[in-house]
């Protein structure tokens, strides 16, 4: 899985419950990163899914909510990075079946 993946998902922890949090979770994660990630690095996707779970253990939101919310805001963070990706767009549902092209012609 790619690293923008998992610093979007950090970013979203720290703003919406702290940095305290952030920690909290990625300690109790136990994840061969150690939390140290990079945009552009690529992780084992079985990290993001730990550290998950650990949020909705810290927060006791479930973790069906907290994907939502994540995708939600990782949605709002590409047409803000990306918006020549989402020209014309007007719907996610719209978006999905062009994601595949929108990374190849990102990493290009």
């Amino acid at each position: 899985m790619k690293g923008i993946g998992f610093t979007e998902f950090l970013d979203m922890v720290d703003d919406r419950f702290g940095t305290e949090v952030t920690e909290t979770i990625i300690e109790q994660a136990g994840v061969a990163s150690q939390g140290s990630y990079t945009a552009t690095g690529t992780y084992d996707h079985g990290e993001m899914l730990c550290l998950a779970a650990q949020l909705s253990t810290a927060t006791n939101v479930g973790t069906e909510k907290l994907v939502s919310a994540f995708g939600e805001h990782l949605f709002q963070r590409f047409t803000q990075m990306y918006p020549q990706f989402f020209r014309g767009i007007t719907s996610t549902e719209e978006f999905l079946p062009h994601v595949e092209n929108c990374i190849c012609a990102g990493s290009a």
